[in-house]
């Protein structure tokens, strides 16, 4: 039996579109072992409604492209899959279901494949590397399809000092739809604001000078068109960063939004000034205090017995 643990991601992180992601201290778990039958999915954890439990799993299918890929071929399979990252709530649930099916798939098949293969196989399936890539190797990522279609991932840090506030709308909002809210051109003027943008937001976190978030952060290609279906978002946002948030964003597609602190009480201010916008606009929300991950997918000990409490 196999047992992993894969981080929930935030993508983009304002002007990084498709490209930049950091991986957050939010789990999913799954255990994988051959069996007699065919397939067997159970599940465990706080989000099991709407999870098919057939070959439609997305865990599954990512598991069977790496077996496709490594000639594995296992007579039936088990998978317990423990759910705590909120689906469709831009917190990269997908990407946890594919980098984790991969990755359990991998080491279930003898560990033939690198993560820099996984990480191929994984930003095909998804479409873009931006959720992926942390969610794979831990901490923020810069990610991008280079131009033989080949994927290259380089490390901006661990952002260790960093706390993260993720204000969870009680709504659902699909990466797909939410795609489709965005023009297919743009103002180049819009396209220069984000370029500098990204260029300072990589600054920053590699050299952990954080006050320049507040620029760094600063989105023009994405998060305007995303509004218009998350109430009180940009208000939310603004409320972030009046009570202290270094910066405020957009997570993925949303409807989630992540504040980012260097200090727990300042952290709490920031979710009570987010959660306080959205009642303000009818509308519930969970939040979470976070930490980044440092360590991305990775095998743990023990049986999803001892996980169902986690």
């Amino acid at each position: 039996m196999v047992l992993v643990r894969i981080p929930a991601t935030s993508a983009n992180l304002g002007p990084g579109f498709d490209c930049l992601g950091i991986a957050l201290d939010l789990y999913n778990y799954i255990s994988i072992s051959d069996a007699d039958e065919p397939l067997q999915i159970t599940l465990g954890g706080k989000y099991r409604d709407g999870i098919p439990q057939d070959e439609t799993n997305l865990v599954y299918r990512a598991a069977l492209q790496v077996w496709r890929k490594t000639g594995y071929k296992p007579k039936g399979i088990s998978l317990h899959l423990v759910n705590d990252i909120p689906p469709a709530r831009g917190l990269g649930s997908s990407s946890a279901a594919i980098v984790g099916g991969m990755y359990a798939a991998n080491l279930q098949a003898g560990s033939p494949l690198t993560r820099e293969e996984i990480l191929a196989l994984a930003a095909e399936l998804e479409g873009h590397p931006d959720n992926v890539a942390p969610a794979l190797y831990g901490g923020a990522t810069l990610a991008i399809r280079q131009s033989d279609g080949q994927y290259l991932c380089r490390s901006l840090g661990n952002a260790a000092d960093l706390k993260l506030v993720a204000a969870v709308p009680d709504m659902l909002l699909s990466t797909e739809l939410s795609r489709g809210l965005l023009p297919s051109q743009v103002p180049l003027t819009d396209a220069v604001w984000n370029l500098s943008r990204t260029g300072l937001l990589v600054t920053s976190l590699l050299t952990k000078d954080y006050s320049l978030l507040k620029d760094a952060m600063e989105d023009r290609l994405h998060e305007p068109y995303r509004a218009k279906q998350i109430p009180g978002m940009q208000s939310a946002l603004a409320a972030a960063r009046g009570a202290g948030a270094l910066g405020a964003v957009l997570s993925g597609a949303g409807p989630t939004l992540i504040a980012f602190t260097t200090g727990s009480a300042s952290a709490s201010q920031v979710g009570s000034a987010m959660q306080s916008v959205f009642l303000a606009h009818g509308t519930k929300a969970e939040i979470h205090y976070l930490n980044p991950d440092s360590q991305g997918a990775v095998e743990i000990g023990g049986n999803y017995g001892s996980i169902e409490a986690v």
